[in-house]
Protein backbone atom coordinates (compact mmCIF):
# COMPACT_ATOMS: atom_id res chain seq x y z
CA UNK A 1 0.00 0.00 0.00
CA UNK A 2 1.05 3.69 -0.87
CA UNK A 3 2.34 6.42 1.87
CA UNK A 4 1.74 9.75 1.21
CA UNK A 5 5.10 11.66 2.16
CA UNK A 6 4.60 15.21 2.65
CA UNK A 7 8.54 15.99 4.02
CA UNK A 8 9.42 18.12 6.56
CA UNK A 9 10.19 21.65 7.38
CA UNK A 10 13.42 20.65 9.14
CA UNK A 11 14.99 18.77 6.29
CA UNK A 12 17.02 15.72 7.08
CA UNK A 13 20.40 17.15 4.96
CA UNK A 14 20.64 19.95 8.15
CA UNK A 15 21.74 16.45 10.02
CA UNK A 16 24.24 15.65 7.52
CA UNK A 17 26.40 18.96 8.77
CA UNK A 18 25.62 19.29 12.12
CA UNK A 19 26.29 15.63 13.71
CA UNK A 20 29.78 15.66 11.62
CA UNK A 21 30.80 19.44 13.41
CA UNK A 22 29.38 18.03 16.48
CA UNK A 23 31.76 14.93 16.67
CA UNK A 24 34.60 16.51 15.41
CA UNK A 25 34.00 19.23 18.36
CA UNK A 26 34.03 16.48 20.71
CA UNK A 27 37.12 15.00 18.94
CA UNK A 28 38.98 17.83 19.41
CA UNK A 29 37.76 18.27 22.74
CA UNK A 30 38.99 14.98 23.93
CA UNK A 31 42.53 15.66 21.74
CA UNK A 32 43.24 19.22 23.19
CA UNK A 33 45.70 19.43 26.49
CA UNK A 34 45.47 22.51 27.25
CA UNK A 35 42.37 23.39 30.06
CA UNK A 36 41.91 26.23 28.70
CA UNK A 37 41.07 25.12 25.59
CA UNK A 38 39.31 22.22 26.60
CA UNK A 39 36.88 24.50 28.40
CA UNK A 40 36.33 26.68 25.59
CA UNK A 41 36.37 24.03 23.27
CA UNK A 42 33.61 21.87 25.79
CA UNK A 43 31.73 25.05 25.44
CA UNK A 44 31.53 25.67 21.96
CA UNK A 45 30.75 21.54 21.49
CA UNK A 46 27.91 22.06 24.41
CA UNK A 47 26.05 24.91 22.08
CA UNK A 48 26.27 23.09 18.74
CA UNK A 49 25.00 19.47 20.14
CA UNK A 50 22.10 21.46 21.74
CA UNK A 51 21.51 23.07 18.88
CA UNK A 52 21.35 19.96 17.01
CA UNK A 53 18.86 17.88 19.34
CA UNK A 54 16.79 21.31 19.63
CA UNK A 55 16.45 20.80 15.83
CA UNK A 56 15.90 17.02 16.09
CA UNK A 57 12.76 17.87 18.42
CA UNK A 58 11.51 20.44 16.22
CA UNK A 59 11.85 17.65 12.95
CA UNK A 60 10.14 15.35 14.77
CA UNK A 61 6.78 17.80 16.13
CA UNK A 62 6.63 19.03 12.43
CA UNK A 63 6.27 15.57 11.20
CA UNK A 64 2.78 14.57 10.05
CA UNK A 65 3.60 10.76 11.50
CA UNK A 66 5.10 11.87 14.82
CA UNK A 67 4.55 15.52 16.40
CA UNK A 68 1.56 16.23 13.89
CA UNK A 69 2.56 20.13 14.56
CA UNK A 70 2.27 20.92 10.53
CA UNK A 71 -0.94 19.33 10.08
CA UNK A 72 -2.31 20.98 13.33
CA UNK A 73 -0.98 24.69 11.34
CA UNK A 74 -2.67 23.64 7.98
CA UNK A 75 -6.20 22.91 10.11
CA UNK A 76 -5.71 26.44 11.78
CA UNK A 77 -5.81 27.55 8.85
CA UNK A 78 -8.64 26.02 7.18
CA UNK A 79 -10.87 26.61 10.27
CA UNK A 80 -10.45 30.01 9.49
CA UNK A 81 -10.97 30.36 6.09
CA UNK A 82 -14.22 32.17 4.61
CA UNK A 83 -15.22 29.26 1.85
CA UNK A 84 -17.79 28.07 0.66
CA UNK A 85 -15.93 24.76 -0.87
CA UNK A 86 -16.97 25.50 -4.53
CA UNK A 87 -14.81 26.89 -6.93
CA UNK A 88 -11.07 26.73 -7.50
CA UNK A 89 -8.40 27.43 -4.65
CA UNK A 90 -4.64 27.95 -5.24
CA UNK A 91 -1.88 26.83 -3.15
CA UNK A 92 1.11 29.32 -3.08
CA UNK A 93 3.68 27.32 -2.14
CA UNK A 94 2.64 24.18 -1.61
CA UNK A 95 5.36 22.16 -1.13
CA UNK A 96 5.10 18.67 -1.23
CA UNK A 97 0.97 19.13 -1.30
CA UNK A 98 0.19 18.79 2.33
CA UNK A 99 -2.11 21.60 2.87
CA UNK A 100 -3.36 21.35 -0.77
CA UNK A 101 -4.82 18.34 -0.71
CA UNK A 102 -5.92 18.78 2.68
CA UNK A 103 -8.32 21.59 1.21
CA UNK A 104 -9.37 18.88 -1.39
CA UNK A 105 -10.56 16.57 1.31
CA UNK A 106 -12.01 19.15 3.35
CA UNK A 107 -13.71 20.80 -0.12
CA UNK A 108 -15.19 17.96 -2.01
CA UNK A 109 -16.52 20.16 -4.65
CA UNK A 110 -13.41 22.53 -5.15
CA UNK A 111 -10.64 22.32 -7.92
CA UNK A 112 -7.10 22.96 -6.44
CA UNK A 113 -4.07 24.37 -7.84
CA UNK A 114 -0.66 23.68 -6.30
CA UNK A 115 1.85 26.25 -6.90
CA UNK A 116 5.82 26.06 -6.39
CA UNK A 117 9.39 26.90 -6.60
CA UNK A 118 10.72 23.53 -5.95
CA UNK A 119 14.57 24.43 -5.61
CA UNK A 120 17.12 22.18 -4.91
CA UNK A 121 17.06 23.94 -1.31
CA UNK A 122 13.60 21.89 -0.65
CA UNK A 123 13.07 18.42 -0.39
CA UNK A 124 9.98 18.53 -2.06
CA UNK A 125 8.94 18.00 -5.75
CA UNK A 126 6.08 18.37 -8.17
CA UNK A 127 6.12 14.40 -8.88
CA UNK A 128 5.81 14.01 -4.93
CA UNK A 129 2.74 16.26 -4.75
CA UNK A 130 1.38 14.55 -7.91
CA UNK A 131 1.96 11.06 -5.81
CA UNK A 132 0.30 12.39 -2.73
CA UNK A 133 -2.96 13.03 -4.45
CA UNK A 134 -3.15 9.94 -6.07
CA UNK A 135 -2.69 8.41 -2.88
CA UNK A 136 -5.12 10.37 -1.41
CA UNK A 137 -7.72 9.80 -3.51
CA UNK A 138 -7.64 13.70 -5.03
CA UNK A 139 -5.59 13.58 -8.17
CA UNK A 140 -8.53 14.04 -10.38
CA UNK A 141 -9.18 17.65 -8.29
CA UNK A 142 -5.58 18.80 -8.23
CA UNK A 143 -3.09 19.50 -10.70
CA UNK A 144 0.62 21.37 -9.73
CA UNK A 145 2.23 23.38 -10.98
CA UNK A 146 6.15 25.28 -11.16
CA UNK A 147 5.67 29.08 -10.56
CA UNK A 148 6.90 31.92 -8.78
CA UNK A 149 5.01 33.45 -6.09
CA UNK A 150 6.30 36.66 -6.52
CA UNK A 151 5.46 36.64 -10.46
CA UNK A 152 2.34 34.70 -10.41
CA UNK A 153 1.75 33.36 -14.02
CA UNK A 154 -2.38 33.60 -13.76
CA UNK A 155 -4.31 35.86 -14.96
CA UNK A 156 -6.31 38.92 -12.88
CA UNK A 157 -9.21 37.07 -10.39
CA UNK A 158 -8.41 33.93 -11.70
CA UNK A 159 -9.24 31.66 -8.56
CA UNK A 160 -12.19 31.78 -5.49
CA UNK A 161 -9.56 32.14 -2.98
CA UNK A 162 -6.01 31.57 -2.35
CA UNK A 163 -3.82 30.19 0.75
CA UNK A 164 -0.55 29.78 1.75
CA UNK A 165 1.31 28.78 4.67
CA UNK A 166 4.76 29.96 6.03
CA UNK A 167 5.74 30.22 1.99
CA UNK A 168 5.96 34.46 1.44
CA UNK A 169 8.85 35.62 3.45
CA UNK A 170 11.01 32.58 1.53
CA UNK A 171 10.47 34.20 -1.50
CA UNK A 172 13.94 35.60 -3.33
CA UNK A 173 12.36 37.30 -6.05
CA UNK A 174 10.76 39.99 -3.94
CA UNK A 175 12.90 42.49 -1.71
CA UNK A 176 9.54 43.47 -0.14
CA UNK A 177 7.28 40.92 1.04
CA UNK A 178 4.26 43.02 0.81
CA UNK A 179 4.35 42.62 -3.22
CA UNK A 180 4.03 38.85 -2.43
CA UNK A 181 0.93 39.54 -0.61
CA UNK A 182 -0.48 42.16 -3.79
CA UNK A 183 0.45 39.39 -6.47
CA UNK A 184 -1.81 37.37 -4.34
CA UNK A 185 -4.47 39.63 -3.74
CA UNK A 186 -4.25 39.97 -7.90
CA UNK A 187 -5.49 36.87 -8.58
CA UNK A 188 -8.64 36.63 -6.34
CA UNK A 189 -12.51 37.11 -7.61
CA UNK A 190 -13.71 40.26 -6.29
CA UNK A 191 -15.44 39.09 -3.01
CA UNK A 192 -13.12 36.33 -3.24
CA UNK A 193 -10.95 34.48 0.09
CA UNK A 194 -6.98 35.14 1.00
CA UNK A 195 -5.29 33.39 3.77
CA UNK A 196 -2.11 33.05 4.91
CA UNK A 197 0.32 32.10 7.70
CA UNK A 198 4.00 33.85 7.81
CA UNK A 199 6.88 35.91 9.72
CA UNK A 200 8.92 38.50 8.68
CA UNK A 201 11.89 40.10 9.01
CA UNK A 202 10.67 43.89 7.86
CA UNK A 203 9.09 45.96 10.63
CA UNK A 204 6.28 47.30 8.61
CA UNK A 205 4.31 45.18 6.46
Amino acid sequence: MKKTYYGNWVPISMFYVLLPVDILLAAVCVLVKMSVCKVLIGVVFGQAAAMTIYMWICRRQFAFEHGGLMGEIHEFLLQHLSYDGKGTVLDIGCGAGALTIRCAKHYPEAELVGMDYWGKKWNYAKEQCVANAETEGVADRCRFEKGDAAKLSYADESFDVAISNFVFHEVRTASDKRDVVREALRVIKPGGSFAFQDMFGQQKL
